[in-house]
């Protein structure tokens, strides 16, 4: 009987490591799937991870602490910090080349299950001045005369003075030179710096499209074991704004794959530095009416949808909607996750019950949801256009209103684009109907066997135009003319979306007004390309 309790006390020992436990460590966000990059800083979160606390007190980091070790495909990890709940490590550099990698602890009681990740060009995390991944981010603001200091809401950056920002962060890629578990040696080499590529932007609390910032240095940390640095330098053309949490996120424009975008982080902005000023508050409506449709090998599907949201924050501006942000990247399933941080998302107000007149033949209520958002699902092929109504019974902010809106139909698209069906490039969209109110986007990504992302390529035309040309698809590598893509995986992207415009209704309490919009997307997939 002993020995079957003895038996039991070794078993709840076994290490564990959580479903959600394989996170970046500066940003902690735990992604499904989880991606790493050889190199990068890692967090594992469990139970029964470690006997004890233990650091590494010297360099190289060593790959067992207190009878806990970590192997990623059998490789042992450098650690740096090892307890029974956390352990935080550097990913092996023998994971290069490699697409996904078994994570297991091993402990002096026991082997965690094994945990599959993938295995990324890029898996960007931005560290925060708090270690918790959200707020003020580990960011320098760099001087005409070459110092640095901190940015904090007491010490803003200067636009008007200061040269650029200093990011530290971990994830950005491989490196040939880095050695596990050793300070990084400079050098110049590793610059992944260049035209296109990295990107540091800047957003007003995640509304208005991002204005870039050029980046003049984007590699290793100088003396520092798995710490990536970003120099970035905002062009004096672009208004970056100004206020003490502005949303800071670095994202790689040349990649469409998990981890290619880090989590937003706040920096302080105030012309003349010292303390920073929140502008005054501002809140907006935004109506969107909503269709999409998805074909793929021996599956489609449509729905038709309506989203109502009533912003609160500082310097809101009226979002470009469906068109590519200004940085030319950025599809909504890799965009910077906002959600991760609250903080830099805008408050959603309430505005009473609401209803919905001519989508129906009778009226449909809508109630506010969590965080007051109100949406719908309507039958496919509901939202065929016409003249739309949306009355507001009123809140404690927002007062009582009525918009009206006429909605155009969504375009009839005629180029055979059936799963299945192979493309050429140079090639033309071609479509009825539509008129100058939408603009039409398109997106092709490619997925091949030669690159580890998605290409993209991003075209636009009014709606009345009744066609879109896309050209050669080529993609163009840092220092290297372009190339054609290789043949591979299709998906085009469709978007009908209304043309960038003011309020289009007022409402007590929005002292930006508000706009009714559409977006209606058609999603092309198990199509193949063949260019080469």
């Amino acid at each position: 009987m002993h020995a079957i309790f003895l038996l039991l006390a070794l078993f709840a020992q076994k290490p564990i490591v959580e479903p959600s436990g394989v996170q970046n460590a500066a940003s902690l966000i735990a992604q499904n799937p989880p991606s790493i990059t050889p190199g990068m800083l890692l967090t594992l979160k469990g139970q029964n991870l470690a006997a004890s606390t233990g650091v590494a007190s010297s360099s190289p980091w060593p790959v067992s602490i207190n009878g806990t070790s970590v192997t990623l495909n059998g490789n042992p990890a450098s650690l740096l910090f090892v307890s029974p709940a956390q352990i935080n490590l550097q990913v092996p550099s023998a994971l290069r080349g490699a697409a996904a990698a078994s994570v297991v602890v091993n402990t002096t009681t026991g082997t965690s299950d094994p945990i599959v990740v993938q295995v990324a060009p890029q898996s960007l995390g931005i560290f925060t001045q708090n270690s918790t991944g959200c707020g003020s981010g580990a960011v320098l603001n760099i001087h005409a005369d070459g110092s640095a200091d901190v940015n904090t809401p007491q010490n803003s950056f200067d636009p008007s003075r200061d040269l650029g920002l200093s990011l530290f962060l971990t994830g950005l890629g491989a490196f040939a030179d880095r050695v596990d578990g050793l300070p990084w040696i400079y050098n110049p080499a590793d610059n992944q710096s260049g035209p296109g590529g990295l990107v540091a932007t800047v957003g007003v609390r995640a509304v208005q499209t991002s204005q870039g910032m050029s980046v003049q240095y984007a590699g290793p940390a100088p003396g520092a074991v798995g710490l990536d640095q970003v120099n970035a330098i905002p062009s004096r053309v672009l208004s970056l704004g100004e206020g003490c949490d502005r949303p800071l996120s670095l994202v790689d424009t040349k990649l469409n794959t998990r981890g290619s975008a880090s989590q937003f982080v706040t920096v302080s902005i105030h012309r003349g530095g010292g303390v920073c000023v929140d502008p005054p508050v501002t809140r907006l409506g935004l109506i969107t009416w909503q269709k999409n449709f998805v074909s793929d090998v021996g599956v489609s599907s449509s729905s038709d949808g309506l989203n109502i949201r009533f912003l609160e924050g500082n310097q809101l501006l009226f979002p470009v909607p469906g068109s590519p942000p200004a940085i030319g990247c950025c599809t909504p399933e890799v965009a910077p996750s906002a959600a991760s941080c609250p903080a830099v998302l805008p408050l959603t107000l309430g505005a009473g019950t609401i209803m919905v007149a001519g989508i129906t033949p009778d009226p449909v209520s809508l109630p506010p949801e969590a965080r007051n958002v109100y949406q719908t699902a309507f039958p496919a092929g509901t939202v065929k256009g016409g003249n739309y109504q949306v009355n507001a019974a009123g809140g404690s902010i927002i007062g009582p209103f009525s918009a009206q809106a006429a909605i155009p139909p969504p375009i009839a698209i005629t180029t055979g684009l059936s799963p299945g069906g192979a493309l050429t490039f140079p090639k033309q969209i071609t479509w009825t109907g539509g008129d100058d109110r939408s603009t039409i986007n398109v997106i092709v990504k490619v997925t091949t066997p030669y690159f580890s992302g998605q290409f993209q390529q991003f075209t636009a035309a009014s709606a009345s135009a009744g066609s879109i040309d896309v050209g050669n698809l080529t993609f163009t590598a840092i220092g290297s003319p372009p190339i054609r893509v290789p043949n591979g995986k299709v998906e085009i992207i469709i978007t009908q979306t209304s043309q960038p415009s003011g309020p289009t209704f007022t409402a007590p309490g929005l002292t930006l007004g508000g706009r009714q919009t559409w977006e209606y997307v058609w999603d092309f997939r198990g199509l193949w390309y063949s260019g080469v």
